[in-house]
């Protein structure tokens, strides 16, 4: 059997790092980074169609969800994750291989399309045809929210290797070829820095955007002779990519 088709199978019980939690609350550990997603980045009718591809248990979605979204429709291709998704109670999440949904699906028809901690996942090959059917499937100025490792952060070997079924991580640079190539007429890339909601996280926010980032900014300089504020350095970032508009003859 494929080695990800039997991880993935058994991704609740084996995967330490997927924690899934007794109840769903607007507390959870990833609830700030979530909420900042939906507050920066979705649109503001309520109305759209939003898909949320390799949603695990669906927490992201029960957070669309209760923002006030309520067409959005989850996909993971692990059984125990759908499971244990349902057992918390969120709606509209189904277990599918995702390339396999998204073909079955008619052009144009989502507004949104998500990919939380997923396109790490797929060789090159696979992820570049990924990317070609997300970008049929969004309407037009439809618009993919992505979040992924930084292969331009000098951490990110702990997220490229914390998970065996990785495949590489991305820059910028990366993030827009690939994007760019495949009918998108836009592409914004964002750090993740430490987001304030709690003395601790404010903390943390400060270190990182006084101290530690100009840091690691005086490092490259010194290396490359380059120096930029602009730079991603946190050890993951997220990508917004547009689809273009439909031409008014």
């Amino acid at each position: 059997m494929n080695y990800k088709a039997t991880i993935y199978k058994n991704y609740t019980s084996m995967n330490s790092l997927k924690s899934i939690p007794k109840i769903l609350s607007k507390k959870l550990k990833r609830g700030p980074f979530y909420n900042h997603l939906i507050s920066n980045f979705f649109p503001n009718d309520k109305s759209v169609q939003i898909l949320d591809i390799g949603c695990g248990y669906g927490d992201f979605v029960w957070f669309i969800q209760n923002s006030g979204y309520q067409n959005i429709i989850g996909v993971d291709d692990s059984e125990e994750m759908i499971k244990e998704g349902k057992r918390l109670g969120v709606l509209n999440i189904f277990k599918d291989d995702i390339l396999i949904y998204l073909k079955k699906i008619p052009s144009n028809t989502y507004d949104v399309i998500t990919a939380i901690d997923i396109i790490e996942h797929f060789e090159k090959q696979s992820l570049f045809y990924l990317i070609q059917e997300i970008n049929r499937v969004l309407k037009p100025n439809g618009q993919l929210i992505t979040h992924q490792p930084n292969g331009d952060s000098p951490f990110v070997n702990s997220i490229l290797y914390g998970d065996y079924t990785h495949e590489q991580a991305f820059t910028k640079q990366s993030m827009s070829q690939l994007i760019l190539s495949n009918g998108f007429q836009e592409i914004k890339s964002y750090e993740v820095k430490p987001l304030i909601h709690g003395l601790k996280s404010f903390i943390r926010y400060i270190l990182w955007v006084f101290l530690f980032k100009n840091i690691l900014l005086i490092f490259n300089l010194v290396e490359t002779g380059a120096f930029s504020f602009k730079s991603i350095l946190t050890r993951n970032f997220i990508t917004i990519s547009k689809k273009k508009k439909l031409k008014i003859s």
